[in-house]
């Protein structure tokens, strides 16, 4: 066996490129994982997102309806009190209308089970 004149005589053989590298398919296969774990997780997100806007939706009709609720008991109170200064029926009108709202607001009419 000869060697190139500027090779020396001791030098190890190359490897071939085919046994170093990793195939192609096994590549393919890892990279189709990934983008899948990739998918799954932004398919999770995106429902965690839903969720947390139904529920956001749901704390702000709650908060709508404490803040009405705390306007009409404040509307009573105002024309008791004016009622107890004053001893003048105009201001029961507003304490009227406030328990007449807020009865309504808090305590539906229940429907009659059959």
């Amino acid at each position: 066996m000869t060697s190139p004149p500027d090779t020396p005589s001791y030098a190890v053989p190359t490897r071939t490129a085919r046994s170093t590298r990793i195939p192609s398919q096994v590549l393919i296969a890892v990279l189709c994982l990934v983008l899948g774990g990739i998918g799954l997780a932004l398919f999770q997100s995106v429902a965690a997102e839903r969720g947390a806007r139904q529920q956001v939706a749901l704390t702000t009709e709650v908060l709508r309806h404490l803040r009405t609720s705390l306007r009409m008991g404040l509307n009573a109170e105002t024309g008791q009190r004016g009622f107890l200064l004053t001893g003048d029926p105009l201001y029961l009108e507003a304490y009227d209308t406030g328990e007449r709202e807020w009865l309504a607001m808090t305590c539906p009419p229940r429907n009659p089970s059959p």
